[in-house]
């Protein structure tokens, strides 16, 4: 067990006041102090008391009325621990949701099978796990007539039904064979963290992973769109379709759409601007996913129409094509936040971060991607140097948890696959400021020039 950390003790303030407003507000109480050190300074508008109002008088009750019952006070967030629990492994294509009113980050499931000399070496695993946002600390909860284990599905937030609900994935017994995959919905309240499996009806979306899914409250039904249908993890079968389930009867059905529509994919990103009914739909792969080339384009939909419109077709100054990124629509812009993934390029994993301006239909730069500095030895035999880290960002990495928190205005990060296997940190990025915060340090899968002892690497990934 650890101790927790500064970061965790500075993120425990919601108020999380920026620093030059700390200053400030500490001069102006010395400021005042000393001004009642020398006699009541003169009011003024911004400083004098209000003048004493009358008492209202209180509403005559109808004779025998039940008297109101009183507010009851909002309940007060527990403490952070003291001491922390332990960490979860660290895993990439898990699934999850950021629950706002609990500032907790919930996942399940994913796949901790390592890679070796940079192949793939799938190991679905389960296990239910909870960051606390406040705190900074890890809480594990047991899966009891849950899911079983499994990687490479989706998760959306029922926020009218405070639950997480998880569609698709895959699994297998061993490392070769055919993957289970799945099209069942699964739905874990948040307040008892109990899992129930839904009873739906109606035709459903054929069994299928790297899908995306959002959940849209104005019309309270689940959109999911696209994914890889075949069950041998040596190929694949990419889908273009639309399907609706509506969480009222949950009843699936399926979208009708108009327009030109993306081509079919997997491994592509998305969001969902709930207030306008529109989900954006970012790069990703198709049949040649393994190697490329990948998608670039960014399309939107309106899910109460079935319009599709293609926003931005890549190149021309967008962000490189890539495989699982991640996507998020910030509300208070209205713009579309794109960070990380695995490009067709030179160097694979990336760290860039960037806006979508959907009016202008441009994108704009905000981190920028990290480019080859020393070319590998190799394969799969890199340099330390190989590329020089941006440090304001997290490592570069695929396959990772993000979800937004609309209240701090925060995309965070957890996880993923890095150049040097899997990584456990947590970071957050603010929309406002535009800049990188990270809450949690990795144990493991960080490039060693990104470590304490820069000067002592002779590899990428270990000194």
């Amino acid at each position: 067990m650890t101790h927790r950390t500064d970061t965790a003790q500075l993120r425990a303030n919601p108020a999380r006041r920026p620093l030059a407003a700390t200053a400030a507000l500490a001069a102006l109480t010395l400021l005042l102090a000393a001004a009642a050190a020398c006699g009541d300074p003169p009011a003024s508008p911004a400083t004098a008391e209000p003048e004493a109002s009358p008492e209202p008088t209180p509403e005559a009750q109808p004779e025998g009325a039940p008297e109101a019952e009183p507010e009851p006070e909002p309940e007060e967030p527990p403490a952070c621990p003291e001491v922390e629990g332990p960490q979860p492994e660290a895993r990439s294509e898990m699934m999850g949701v950021f629950d706002t009113s609990r500032q907790q980050l919930v996942f399940f499931g994913g796949d901790d099978g390592e890679s070796v000399q940079c192949s793939a070496s799938p190991h679905p695993i389960g296990g239910l796990w909870v960051y606390d946002n406040r705190c900074a600390a890890f809480t594990e909860h047991p899966v009891i007539d849950g899911p079983g284990d499994r990687a490479r599905g989706v998760a959306v937030l029922d926020t009218a039904r405070d639950r997480m609900l998880v569609f698709g994935g895959r699994f297998r017994v061993g490392r070769s064979g055919p993957y289970t995959l799945y099209n069942e919905v699964w739905a874990l309240n948040l307040a008892s963290m109990s899992w129930e499996l839904l009873q739906t009806s109606g035709e459903a979306p054929s069994p299928r992973v790297n899908t995306v899914a959002a959940y849209n409250p104005d019309k309270d039904e689940m959109v999911v769109f696209g994914g890889n249908t075949s069950n041998n993890g040596a190929n694949f079968i990419p889908q273009n379709d639309v399907w609706i389930l509506d969480l009222a009867t949950n009843a699936w059905r399926q979208l009708n759409t108009s327009n030109v529509k993306p081509s079919k994919r997997l491994f592509h990103a998305s969001a969902l601007d709930a207030e306008n009914n529109l989900l954006y739909v970012y790069g990703g792969g198709d049949e040649q996913a393994f190697v490329g080339p990948f998608f670039g384009d960014l399309w939107q939909l309106n899910v109460t129409t079935g319009v599709w419109t293609e926003l931005h077709p890549g190149g021309n100054g967008a962000p490189l094509h890539r495989i699982f990124s991640s996507l998020a629509f910030d509300k208070a812009s209205g713009d579309v936040i794109l960070f990380a993934g695995h490009d067709d390029a030179a160097v694979g994993n990336q760290n860039d971060t960037w806006r979508f301006d959907v009016q202008a239909r441009q994108w704009i730069e905000i981190i920028p991607p990290e480019a080859v500095n020393t070319p590998a030895n190799a394969f799969c035999d890199f340099p330390p140097d190989f590329t020089l880290p941006s440090l304001d960002a997290p490592d570069r990495r695929s396959a990772h948890l993000s979800a937004l928190d609309d209240v701090r205005g925060e995309l965070l990060v957890f996880g993923g696959k890095t150049d040097c296997g899997l990584i456990d940190d947590v970071w957050a990025f603010d929309l406002q400021r535009d800049s990188w915060l990270q809450l949690k340090p990795s144990t493991q899968g960080e490039a060693c020039l990104r470590g304490d002892n820069p000067e002592r690497c002779i590899a990428l990934c270990g000194p």
